[in-house]
């Protein structure tokens, strides 16, 4: 259980240092998913302990990041985003 835990701590550590690396190249959607999934682990690692009711967690900030990143997955980062640019001269490409 013990490699386990270290793995896994390992491995997020690797994906929040690089999280923002599909942002520069254009892939919103893929860098949400994969900070939504560090906001979680955070909020279930970190804390759980301190959240008694269900209304703690709007105190925290990680359940605010989650929504953002969840709207971004389902509805893409809009007209101003590096994404809707490339897609543009693709169908002008086309």
């Amino acid at each position: 259980m013990r490699g386990l835990v270290a793995f896994v701590e390992r491995a997020f550590k690797w994906l929040q240092g690089i999280g923002w690396l599909p942002l520069l190249v254009a892939r919103v959607a893929f860098a949400a998913a994969a900070l939504t999934v560090v906001m979680t682990v955070a909020i279930l690692t970190a804390h759980i302990r301190d959240a008694h009711t269900i209304g703690d967690f709007f105190y925290l900030p990680e359940p605010a990041y989650i929504v953002i990143f969840l709207i971004l997955i389902s509805q893409g980062a809009g007209r101003i985003s590096v994404d809707h640019l490339i897609a543009a001269r693709r169908a002008a490409r086309a």
